[in-house]
């Protein structure tokens, strides 16, 4: 009872002090009454719940003005981006008239080359057509999720245009246009540069005769032996191998001219070949064509060039084999002339011996035997130097073009044979189908014959093994009455029929009546029978398959 009394006094206490002190809040200023207003803490409180009241109220100032400032800030932006807008939409409708396409729409729009295929017959739609592939290729990165420097590399890759294909496509625009002759174009190399050494012979054809120049007879109209000098011949001339027949219009007479010389006149309309046949047609003329037709009379030229040294050499080597036999006649007679002098003088003299006539006449044969021999040491000193030289300028001449990549070469024999490069020419699965049989005579007054295969040293063989070389070889002969040009080609299967050695060929040209063993060779990788198809034809693209030979590679432990 003593506690509950206690406890109920202090209450009353409390209920007094409180109803007799408290805070009043009068709307923004707050106030204290009663004792609080004499205690410390209370003020202190007071204080600071003023000056938080004042920091509110700054900050929602604040935060007022920064939102009027942030709403003006984007409605000024929105007035700038819409005024640039503007300008652009100006900008590109003043310069739209400069635009690339724009541009090569009014270039095409009057020009002939408008509705054709070829994008090489006006400068710009080659371009065009760089930059479409450029446009192209950046579109493929985007759709794949490329980044922007991604589709920026692939755009400048596929669009960039290199010397190369800027020379090529300048021929081609040339030909087009009846600026160039296209036998003419793929005569220079890649980089535009005229290997003189190589292709001057080729290039030489179409000037021999300055009056079957066209640029002369415009220049010189009124040349009347050269018009009755080259006229000498009617619609029913025969030209000899090599030239064909053209009716000129200028001068209303025909004329017997090299092919070259007829394609000049075509061109420039003063003439027009008489046998159809003989008309050339380029197809459809593209920077693959032109590259393709370039490195084959590449590959032609420097067999010719081979050919050249080849044929100097034979010729050396039969002037010193004729020069060497006359001295060895000259000898002879000489040593006949002083026996029958030694003769004549013993008939004559009384005292001469027949054992004093026989030693004389045997001194003299021994002296001529010494001079012989002697004449065919050096006769085979010179023959042996000739060789070395030759070899020398052959090793010389394959050097030159050893890192061509456009050109492979082989060994025939002793010479070496070009032929154009896979990576320029990718050999497909279904390569036969490319080799097109020809019915013309001109193929099959060709004779083939003693198709073999034949070892390094050209003895015949019956069996080899992996890694060893071959050629596959065959005399090729030409019974007609003209010149004709050849191509000799080999491809070698396997018992599943898939290409094991891609087609490989040689040209060249056989005179009438000439004969030449013909080879092109091949390694074998592995052992097992394989099939090499032999064609022969005037061009590429009339060849006949001559024969199937077998060849059977044997495991090197199963030889005998």
């Amino acid at each position: 009872m003593r506690g509950i009394g206690y406890m109920f006094a202090v209450g009353i206490f409390f209920t007094i002090f409180l109803n007799s002190a408290y805070a009043q809040t009068m709307e923004d200023q707050t106030t204290l009454s009663g004792d609080l207003q004499n205690n410390p803490v209370a003020q202190d409180i007071l204080k600071k719940i003023e000056q938080s009241k004042k920091w509110i109220a700054k900050i929602e100032q604040r935060n007022f003005e920064d939102s009027k400032r942030q709403l003006e800030l984007e409605q000024k932006r929105a007035e700038v981006l819409q005024s640039l807008e503007d300008d652009l939409r100006k900008w590109e409708e003043l310069w739209g008239y400069y635009t690339f396409d724009n541009v090569l729409e009014r270039a095409l729009e009057n020009s002939p080359a408008k509705d054709t295929s070829s994008i090489y017959d006006h400068p710009l739609k080659f371009t065009a057509s760089k930059i479409d592939a450029g446009r192209e290729a950046l579109q493929k990165v985007i759709l794949v999720g490329g980044g922007p420097e991604e589709a920026r590399d692939a755009f400048v890759k596929a669009a960039k245009i290199t010397r190369s294909e800027m020379v090529s496509v300048n021929a081609l625009y040339n030909v087009l246009h009846n600026n160039a002759y296209y036998n003419q174009q793929v005569l220079f190399e890649s980089d535009g540069k005229f290997n003189y050494e190589l292709s001057g012979e080729e290039l030489r054809k179409y000037y021999r005769d300055f009056r079957t120049n066209p640029a002369y007879f415009e220049a010189n109209p009124f040349d009347e032996i050269s018009w009755e000098d080259l006229g000498r011949t009617s619609s029913s001339t025969e030209c000899r191998s090599g030239h064909v027949l053209v009716y000129r219009t200028h001068a209303d007479d025909y004329v017997c001219t090299t092919e070259y010389t007829a394609e000049m006149w075509m061109r420039h309309n003063m003439g027009k070949i008489v046998d159809d046949s003989h008309e050339k047609s380029y197809g459809v003329l593209t920077e693959e064509k032109l590259n393709n037709d370039r490195i084959l009379q590449k590959a032609d030229s420097l067999n010719s060039k081979i050919q050249s040294i080849q044929n100097h050499y034979e010729e050396q080597i039969s002037e010193i084999i004729a020069k060497y036999d006359s001295l060895l006649i000259d000898i002879a007679l000489e040593m006949q002339a002083e026996e029958k002098q030694i003769l004549e003088n013993s008939l004559l003299s009384d005292d001469a011996s027949k054992n004093t006539t026989s030693q004389q006449i045997i001194n003299i044969r021994e002296k001529f035997d010494v001079l012989e021999k002697n004449t065919l040491d050096e006769k085979d000193n010179v023959l042996k130097i000739l060789e070395n030289q030759h070899i020398a300028s052959i090793d010389e001449f394959v050097s030159l073009y050893e890192f061509d990549d456009e050109i492979k070469m082989d060994w025939n024999s002793d010479y070496p044979i070009f032929y154009p490069s896979a990576s320029y020419f990718p050999q497909k699965s279904d390569l036969s189908l490319m080799i097109y049989t020809s019915f013309d005579n001109d193929v099959f007054d060709f004779v083939i014959d003693d198709t073999s295969l034949r070892n390094a040293f050209g003895e015949k063989m019956h069996s080899l093994k992996p890694g060893q070389l071959i050629q596959i070889t065959s005399d090729v002969s030409n019974h007609d009455d003209v010149s004709k040009k050849f191509v000799y080609l080999v491809e070698i299967k396997d018992e599943q029929n898939q290409i094991v050695q891609p087609l490989k060929w040689i040209t060249g040209q056989l005179d009438s009546n000439q004969s030449l063993n013909l080879g092109l060779s091949w390694i074998p990788q592995n052992s097992g029978n394989f099939y090499a198809d032999v064609f022969v034809g005037t061009s590429l693209d009339f060849v006949s398959h001559t024969e199937t030979l077998s060849i059977s590679v044997i495991p090197p432990d199963h030889l005998s």
